[in-house]
């Protein structure tokens, strides 16, 4: 049993009317089961294409190359037969918006049911039933037989927790979970997680823009900007001295920080800046920057890319 996903190399660009968007530059990274794994940085960072794409989830629009390992398979090569047995089975998703993840149409039961797919037929009923009281249902038989309208936004994001883990796969990719939601229903997705972290030996991939919940239950930390891991390493030890000058201007830029804005705007996807992908914006940039573009320089325990470490 393969206890890691590695990545390697990848390269997501999609084909659009203005040009070729690069989402995702050469990016090599893996996580294991039994941790969790979170990836932070600002909209448009290629976050969500870089969990997307282990799925084969993108539109037809992208262009996709590189090396995303699982059980000895190249998970970007799969054909589609086979990328969909491994799909909810090996590897889920938690989606970002329940709204729009969820059949309004269809009660929970018939959704969970479909989720299953043929597995544990047997005790159908009973493992739905035993699925939602693990997410603290004090009335399971009623939230299976109800629409998701029926349901709160809280209630709606642990059915789709419930959909992710009714099969017990190995990894769950989770796209920003708390991503437009007020500060009571975060907290409940918090404790969602941490219990799912406690509970099982799932690997997870968080994806989010929330610093708090990325503290509070990642044990690894992967920084992201312009498609591009500028940071990675403990969680802890990354919040505490962020070295890259992106994270500490990400960390700081933060509510419950200073609130100070890292200057400019993010690089175009279509004309990246030669050199650091940061250089315009980076209050310690050298000509070097602009002509060169840094690898990942080792610095304690961690991954950084910029040239004050070199």
């Amino acid at each position: 049993m393969n206890n890691r996903i590695d990545v390697n190399h990848l390269q997501v660009a999609f084909q659009t009317k203005e040009g070729l968007v690069k989402a995702v530059n050469h990016l090599s990274m893996s996580f294991e089961k039994g941790s969790v794994t979170a990836m932070i940085g600002e909209t448009g960072s290629g976050k969500s294409v870089l969990g997307l794409s282990l799925l084969q989830l993108l539109p037809e629009n992208s262009l996709v190359s590189g090396e995303a390992f699982y059980e000895n398979q190249n998970l970007l090569m799969m054909k589609a037969s086979e990328i969909r047995k491994i799909r909810g089975q090996k590897i889920a998703l938690i989606p970002q918006n329940p709204d729009t993840s969820l059949n309004p149409l269809l009660k929970i039961k018939r959704q969970l049911r479909e989720v299953v797919a043929g597995k544990h037929r047997q005790n159908l009923k009973a493992g739905i039933l035993e699925e939602l009281k693990r997410y603290h249902f004090t009335d399971p038989e009623r939230v299976a037989d109800a629409y998701p309208f029926q349901l709160s936004g809280g209630m709606k994001q642990r059915i789709l927790a419930a959909a992710a883990t009714i099969r017990q796969p190995e990894f769950i990719i989770a796209d920003e979970p708390t991503k437009g939601l007020d500060v009571l229903l975060r907290h409940e997705v918090y404790h969602i997680f941490q219990q799912m972290k406690q509970d099982t030996h799932i690997g997870f991939l968080l994806i989010t823009h929330d610093l708090i919940f990325a503290n509070h239950i990642a044990d690894h930390l992967l920084v992201l900007y312009a498609g591009e891991i500028v940071e990675s390493g403990r969680t802890q030890d990354l919040f505490s001295q962020p070295f890259h000058p992106y994270t500490k201007g990400f960390i700081e830029a933060q509510p419950y920080k200073t609130l100070t804005p890292i200057p400019g705007m993010p690089p175009s996807l279509i004309h990246l800046p030669t050199g650091c992908a940061f250089h315009p914006r980076c209050p310690h940039k050298k000509p070097l920057c602009q002509q060169e573009k840094p690898p990942l320089f080792s610095v304690n325990h961690r991954k950084v890319r910029c040239f004050l470490y070199a």
